[in-house]
């Protein structure tokens, strides 16, 4: 083995690091997100739902899968999906992605429309890009 195929293979295996550690990390956030909507649900006197007990090394279901709302077609006015991610900017995280966002909007825009609503925000100025999406790790923006 030479230097160079040392070198790349060095690369390789930080790159493959670096992905394992964001699948670690969007798992985390998506338990979190999970665990701050029970904790909403039940502050608000919604019966939460009962713990569930999962043997160790089981799969549960996406949780995205179970926190979409379900896909709206109907048509909204000019503005609207704009006006409700700015209302809720202030109750996000300070770092944020999509999912903080729809689960609190009550209904899936149209993935295109939602994200023009993300673009036009960070040029305003009210949000900025702190690190852009990979796979299934969606991007992440700071409020502002």
């Amino acid at each position: 083995m030479d230097r160079a195929e040392f070198e790349r293979r060095k690369s390789h295996l930080e790159s493959e690091l670096e992905s394992g550690i964001e699948l670690l990390r969007a798992g985390f956030r998506a338990q979190m997100k999970a665990l701050e909507q029970l904790w909403l649900l039940d502050a608000a006197g919604a019966p939460a739902a009962p713990a569930r007990e999962e043997a160790p090394g089981a799969s549960s279901s996406s949780p995205r899968q179970a926190a979409s709302p379900p896909l709206d077609r109907k048509r909204r006015p000019a503005n609207e999906l704009h006006q409700l991610v700015v209302t809720l900017l202030p109750q996000l995280p300070e770092v944020f992605d999509r999912t903080d966002i729809l689960p609190r909007l009550g209904f899936q825009p149209r993935r295109s429309t939602f994200h023009s609503v993300l673009e036009n925000l960070e040029r305003s100025g009210a949000i900025t890009k702190v690190e852009s999406g990979r796979g299934a790790a969606p991007s992440r923006y700071r409020r502002l």
